[in-house]
């Protein structure tokens, strides 16, 4: 179920925004005496099933909003560009933001900085989940480096499959983290780096790979077909090899896949 205002079309400085519980959906109040035209237009959207609930930004709207509602989301929000997503943002305080990396109005790296904005002014208290067209993994590198929690990182392709895509927002709205499977893969194929992960077995390099795109040991253990224990040992290896000493205010599982995504990127 879609509740739909025009309100991308409105000047947002001059637009008071309240959303109100309606029972099974969230409506949008908006008051305003004249609404200012612009190309843009805004959604509603949640996912009652995990109180996730997502922003579009910049992204090819036709047929993406079909897609998450046939994967059990309704789409809340959606902006036209990096601007009114930060104001839309602040306005509606949604658990997960799902970004193109190129936003107009030069449809380089808009979503990026974006991002950037986005944690520097909320934190990780909101998902981000950033998709692009290519595989450039200095990218989510810099998307990873202040913490994966709460952060996403796919191919635009990951769209097309709704049950993917809504796994990989359901982790983030959780605060959890989504490298692309095809992203790790590819960075697989490249030379191995010669200093940080040269200690690395084999068996190892596939933990951290499938570590990277944010998986729980139990489905490392599914994936490579090995036990949960094995899985546990293998990190535990890989953590003291990449000289990770366990502290209360850290994740060394982060600092493992940021040590991972940094080799590949300097490659």
């Amino acid at each position: 179920m879609i509740a739909v205002i025009d309100a991308a079309r409105v000047k947002l400085d001059r637009l008071p925004w309240l959303l109100l519980p309606t029972g099974a959906a969230w409506g949008l109040l908006a008051e305003q005496e004249q609404l200012r035209i612009d190309r843009a237009w805004t959604f509603i959207v949640s996912d009652f099933l995990t109180g996730v609930v997502l922003i579009l930004a910049g992204l090819l709207r036709a047929g993406l909003v079909e897609l998450l509602s046939s994967a059990a989301f309704e789409v809340v929000g959606q902006a036209g560009d990096a601007e009114h997503l930060l104001e839309l943002v602040r306005c509606t305080h949604p658990d997960v933001v799902l970004l193109d990396i190129r936003m107009p109005p030069t449809h380089t790296l808009e979503g990026l900085y974006a991002a950037r904005a986005l944690r520097a002014e909320h934190g990780n208290s909101i998902g981000i989940v950033l998709l692009t067209q290519y595989i450039e993994a200095g990218h989510a590198v810099d998307l990873l480096t202040d913490g994966a929690a709460g952060l996403g990182y796919l191919l635009k392709d990951r769209v097309l499959d709704p049950d993917d895509l809504a796994d990989a927002i359901r982790r983030v709205g959780n605060g959890g983290s989504a490298i692309d499977p095809v992203v790790i893969e590819h960075l697989l194929k490249r030379k191995k780096d010669e200093t940080s992960l040269a200690g690395l077995t084999a068996r190892e390099r596939d933990v951290l790979a499938i570590m990277a795109e944010g998986r729980s040991n139990q489905s490392i253990a599914a994936r490579l077909f090995i036990s949960e224990k094995t899985v546990e040992a293998s990190t535990s290896r890989i953590f003291s090899k990449l000289g990770l000493e366990q502290h209360p205010d850290d994740h060394r599982r982060v600092r493992a896949v940021l040590a991972y995504l940094r080799a590949a990127a300097s490659r």
